[in-house]
């Protein structure tokens, strides 16, 4: 009767182990299908990384997420593209920054055809604060869309981006973002694509050495000044050449129209040609100084013969806030063609 007990007794608890057992596993299956994907929250957006601490160039592709069981929360917006579409049932974010501007092509792609086409669009907010709001949207320059595709700016703004992707209910399966990333379409935005103003031989104030600010860039933090703030993005290169003899070379420069206010601007002076020159190459010969423009007067810089040689290549960086868009001209002349004809004193004559 003993022997049969502890039969009874063995047999329950083997029993009761394996339905534990059973249970354990159902609930992590069930917990596994329908646990929310880990960017489900704004606060939880996944960052896009762009290479060289943000300054790259090229393709940039985000973690794949799993929508299918993505949520909204209560006080999450929603562009006016992607409410008349209904996409307003799921939600996930992701998030970038760009240091300097650069033109961009977002995409929103999957692997397969798992969500219909036209089931999931995405909205991408400048700004890093949640919720975002449909002025953000704006703000941003990127279409929203409420289909898998694309939108391109050639101008995005260096800043913090978020990026809210949506769908419909029945969505269900992975899906990424895709960065496009390339420099702006504008002139003399680097040493190499430099204004050359050629060998000096009078007054260089041209009518095509004036340019418009608003897209011009930086390569990395090695074009910034060190005592301006991390806003000054905006980069613009000139080139120049002493030729046999000067008196003094004077380069000027003033923003032309549209401001009410002083505004900061930076600027240096490398021996050295942007154009041909390698610019680890470049060697600092003024600058980092910085000087408050106001609309239509010229801020000048004077170097005398001693402080720049004859016969040798330089290059001008200047470097202006992010969210300037004025025009901007830049000048220089050179002063004197020979040495004075006049009688030299005698130092025996000087009382």
């Amino acid at each position: 009767m003993k022997l049969l007990s502890l039969h009874l007794t063995t047999l329950l608890n083997n029993l009761f182990i394996q339905y534990f057992l059973l249970f354990i596993s159902l609930f992590f299956c069930t917990y596994t299908l329908f646990s929310q994907p880990i960017n489900d929250k704004c606060a939880n957006a996944l960052p896009i990384t762009i290479s060289q601490s943000g300054y790259g160039v090229g393709k940039f592709t985000s973690a794949e997420t799993d929508i299918s069981n993505a949520t909204v929360e209560n006080n999450e917006n929603f562009y006016s593209t992607i409410a008349s579409a209904g996409q307003t049932e799921k939600s996930i974010w992701y998030k970038f920054t760009l240091p300097t501007s650069r033109k961009c092509t977002f995409s929103l792609k999957q692997n397969g055809n798992d969500i219909p086409g036209n089931s999931a669009g995405f909205t991408v907010y400048l700004s890093n604060t949640c919720m975002p709001e449909s002025k953000q949207a704006e703000d941003a320059m990127l279409a929203s869309q409420s289909v898998f595709g694309s939108s391109t700016y050639p101008c995005m703004k260096p800043g913090e981006y978020l990026v809210q992707i949506t769908s419909l209910a029945s969505s269900k399966g992975k899906l990424f973002v895709e960065l496009d990333l390339d420099y702006t379409n504008v002139n003399y935005d680097n040493p190499e694509t430099a204004y050359n103003f050629g060998v000096l031989t009078g007054n260089r104030c041209l009518e095509y050495s004036k340019i418009k600010l608003g897209c011009y860039t930086v390569k990395d933090n090695t074009e910034k000044c060190a005592d301006m703030s991390s806003e000054f993005t905006q980069s613009v290169w000139y080139t120049f050449t002493t030729d046999n003899y000067f008196d003094y070379v004077s380069i000027a420069y003033r923003f032309m129209n549209g401001l009410d206010k002083k505004e900061k601007i930076g600027f240096k002076l490398y021996k050295g040609n942007g154009l041909t020159d390698p610019f680890s190459s470049l060697q600092l010969v003024d600058g980092c100084s910085s000087d408050s423009l106001s609309s239509n007067i010229f801020i000048y810089k004077h170097f005398i013969c001693n402080k720049l040689l004859t016969n040798t290549s330089y290059s001008i960086q200047i470097l202006a806030n992010k969210n300037i868009t004025d025009e901007f001209e830049l000048c220089i002349q050179k002063v004197g063609t020979a040495p004075s004809n006049g009688v030299k004193p005698l130092q025996s004559a000087i009382q």
